[in-house]
């Protein structure tokens, strides 16, 4: 009876164990998907099923290790299971109720290729490649013993064959069955000037026995096929099953170990990939396709005295050795082939004995015939002499950097104040990857508004380094009124990458503002404005120093425009501190401290399928600034609403006192008579927070927000027909559904019912009564709606169409976006 003993594998995932326990009750797999894998138990009676160990790490457009983890059973109730844990080998013995029962980690195995316990669960026999060994040796497999009472590794081989997939002799400590591809059968120890002969193919793999108690030295070697034998198991004392892909298809075969007799077990036209056997009910569990899909099977009261006859074989393996019949030439018995030669003709001469062709004559042709016949034998001896040779290896060279250009990017931005601009990136990096320049600019069309930066990756070591400059102008003149702020900054980044997903980062800094006013000055004092002059006020300029830390985390990965799987996330803590200001400001009695100030932000995304290409993405997020500025300056804010990269945009005030991106005003720094020294430097430093659809740009600003998205995405050509769309249009287009809910404020947060959006204060010093008004506003501001997505003219267009919903009021009539850009 055969029948399948768990579901089909997904597409995307692998089985590299599979092992059935002593008394043929349980059977343990392993499935590894995209780096991250589990251990399952499964019973082979009642079906049910354990999950003793969830590990790994999500590979990301990366290959990873497919044949961790490894599997064996110590006893009928506890599992063995050898992987790998932060470059570490790592066995963690597991009873059936999840509990660990013995764990080991050894430090200098770099790589865990197999394992097995003896019978009475004191030894585990280990194939293995160790740290720290010569060049020539890395990744090469010896087999080593641990005895897990005494805690004492004993290496068993130690030559430059790999020996692998080891398994203990029955009722033994010491012995054991392994595949090699080694030569001969004896054990020797491979010295530093050896190398190996390279004329051999060492890609064939036999089995081989080693027995300390009748040699320590010498090995019995049970096959010497053409094609591999891999993965032994002893189905008895006399007899051992493994898979031979002399067929080119990998069946089980079974050898005597006695009289070295070999039977064939199966005739399927599909490889087993991984097996084990059962003795107590001559069970035999395996993997194998079917359909299309790998399934694991269990057969009961399978045959392994059987010898099936495999008449078949592979394609590619007819062809190798000739006996595909469509390569084959029916020849005659007898006949012999003759080489076809042109016929040739001696062309008339033309002219007398006594006369030459000028055009056409020789010196002394004995000579040449001569050269000739002493070149041809000069070259068939060098090839005789390099057939005669070893091949001989030269090198290693030591390695050079080489930059290479990764990408150029150009792209439009529109930028929520300054308008449009052209954003160009640039990055090189040299073969390994281990050095790496970045650098790009955004110039405006008014050629005087720019951001620069410039940057340099190490990415050789443990920890990652970085070093960048950053350089920021922003240039207003409205109605003479110029305003020029300018911010330069220079950062050193040290990360930690704790796993492939997710790195820590350590960033000091130093920054410089500088921000310029000149022209006709529109000052205002609380209620009357002054009359306008021509002013030149001295800079205001500020050196800071700081440092940022911040955590990433993302395991996303992109299967297409805009399609995307996974989960980003995002948080960071960034600090100022004054070093030096303006005299001029220092003079008005102000300190540094009153102008140090930190930022915190957090991001929070996750994109999730819900069946194939239809993904589900969320999007929390979270900013805050602690500002230390004195009364009477504004703070620096997040403003919230609208789109990136919004064509037509419009702005609103931000519905607070003092606009946050005001361009023409001075703002009063005092009170009675005194006016503002200075216009708007925190533009440099100001965020906008998007996306928030139905709304303006600025509808709320504050030294808080608070922000959340959801967006479905259904690409709906390539859902209903695939990939068999070249039309980039149509093979990008998508459908989407959204909502979204935000606010911004300064002081009581809007989940207080007693917030700062409703909640105001009436009257003032000079005032006889000051009341507080309270008029329940809701503070959050939401929209909804569904838009379009495609590459049109080689860019990524988005179109929304949203209605705004303000205290509990939706909108009469849509908001439309046409917007660039990717994701949220």
């Amino acid at each position: 009876m055969i029948s399948a003993c768990a579901n089909a594998i997904k597409k995307d995932s692998v089985f590299n164990e599979f092992k059935v326990n002593p008394a043929g009750t349980k059977i343990a797999y392993s499935e590894t998907r995209n780096g991250k894998f589990r251990v399952v138990v499964r019973d082979l009676q009642t079906r049910r099923r354990k999950v003793l160990l969830r590990t790994g790490y999500k590979a990301i457009n990366q290959r990873f290790d497919e044949d961790v983890p490894t599997l064996a059973w110590r006893d009928n109730n506890n599992l063995g299971i050898m992987y790998m844990k932060r470059g570490e080998a790592r066995l963690s013995v597991f009873n059936q109720k999840k509990k660990k029962s013995y764990e080991r980690i050894w430090y200098y195995f770099n790589h865990i290729n197999g394992f097995d316990f003896s019978d009475d669960g004191n030894s585990i026999v280990i194939s293995a490649d160790r740290k720290g060994q010569p060049d020539f040796k890395t990744g090469q497999n010896d087999i080593f013993i641990f005895d897990m009472e005494k805690t004492n590794l004993e290496q068993i081989t130690d030559d430059w064959f790999d020996d692998l997939s080891p398994t203990f002799l029955p009722n033994s400590n010491l012995g054991f069955v392994f595949s090699s591809n080694r030569t001969d059968d004896t054990l020797s120890t491979t010295l530093l000037t050896d190398r190996g002969n390279y004329n051999v193919d060492y890609n064939n793999f036999d089995l081989f026995i080693y027995n300390p108690q009748q040699s320590s030295t010498r090995l019995l070697r049970l096959t010497k096929s053409p094609a591999p034998d891999i993965r032994p198991r002893f189905l008895n004392e006399d007899n051992v099953i493994y898979l031979n892909g002399e067929s080119g298809i990998l069946q089980l075969k079974k050898v005597n170990i006695n009289t070295r007799r070999t039977q064939t077990l199966t005739n399927y036209n599909q490889s087993i990939r991984q097996f084990d056997v059962n003795p107590a009910e001559n069970g035999l569990a395996f993997l194998m396709i079917r359909k299309g899909r790998l399934y694991p099977f269990y057969k009961r009261d399978f045959d392994f005295d059987q010898n099936l006859r495999s008449d078949f074989r592979s394609t590619r393996m007819q062809v190798l050795d000739g006996s595909n019949p469509q390569e084959r030439v029916n020849i005659p018995e007898g006949f012999q082939p003759e080489d076809e030669q042109p016929e040739q003709t001696t062309p008339e001469n033309e002219y007398a004995p006594d006369e030459v062709d000028t055009d056409n004559y020789q010196f002394d042709p004995e000579i040449v015939e001569e050269k000739q016949s002493g070149l041809d034998k000069k070259q068939e001896e060098m090839l005789e002499r390099a057939r005669q040779e070893s091949v001989r290896v030269i090198g290693p060279y030591d390695y050079e950097p080489r930059f290479r250009t990764e990408n150029v990017l150009t792209s439009i931005q529109i930028h929520p104040l300054l308008n449009w601009g052209t954003v160009v990136n640039m990055s090189t990096s040299d073969l390994l990857e281990n050095h790496k320049i970045r650098g790009g600019f955004y110039l405006l069309t008014d050629l005087r508004s720019n951001s620069f930066f410039a940057e340099y990756q190490y990415y050789a070591r443990r920890l990652d380094y970085k070093i960048r400059y950053d350089r920021n102008r922003i240039y207003f003149n409205s109605d003479g009124f110029i305003q020029i702020h300018a911010l330069n900054k220079v950062t050193a980044t040290v990360s930690y990458p704790i796993t492939n997903t997710n790195r820590i980062s350590f960033s000091p800094f130093y920054t410089n503002t500088v921000s310029t006013l000149t022209g006709p000055l529109n000052t205002i004092q609380f209620g009357a404005p002054f009359s306008r002059s021509l002013v030149s006020d001295p800079d205001n300029w500020y050196h800071y120093l700081g440092f940022r830390m911040e955590y990433v985390f993302d395991n996303t990965v992109v299967n297409g425009q805009n399609m995307i799987d996974g989960t980003r996330n995002q948080g960071g803590y960034e600090k100022y501190y004054t070093a030096l200001m303006s005299d001029h400001i220092r003079d008005a009695g102000a300190s540094n401290s009153d102008y140090n100030f930190a930022k915190i932000s957090v991001d929070i995304r996750n994109y999730t399928k819900i069946h194939r290409d239809l993904i589900f993405a969320t999007r929390v997020a979270y900013g805050r600034f602690e500002n230390n500025t004195p009364a009477g300056d504004p703070p620096k804010s997040f403003m919230l609403g609208g789109m990136d990269n919004w064509l037509f945009n419009r702005r609103d005030g931000g519905g607070v006192d003092i606009d946050p991106v005001t361009t023409n005003t001075l703002f009063a720094n005092g009170s009675g008579n005194d006016i503002a020294i200075f216009g708007n430097e925190n533009l440099l430093f100001n965020e906008f927070v998007t996306n928030l659809r139905g709304f303006n740009y600025n509808r709320l600003a504050g030294e808080n927000f608070f922000l959340v998205n959801a967006e479905l995405r259904f690409p709906i050509i390539k859902y209903l027909f695939g990939r068999r769309i070249n039309s980039n249009f149509l093979k990008n287009l998508q459908l989407v559904g959204f909502y979204d809910i935000g606010s911004a404020w300064t002081g009581i947060s809007p989940f207080n019912r007693e917030n700062s959006l409703n909640t105001r204060n009436v009257g003032n010093d000079q005032s006889p009564f000051i009341a507080v008004v309270k008029d329940f506003t809701n503070p959050w501001l939401s929209g909804y709606g569904a838009g379009l997505r495609t590459v049109l003219l080689g860019y990524y267009l988005k179109v929304d169409v949203a209605w705004a919903i303000e205290d509990f009021i939706v909108a009469d009539k849509p908001k439309f976006y046409f917007t660039f850009g990717y994701d949220f």
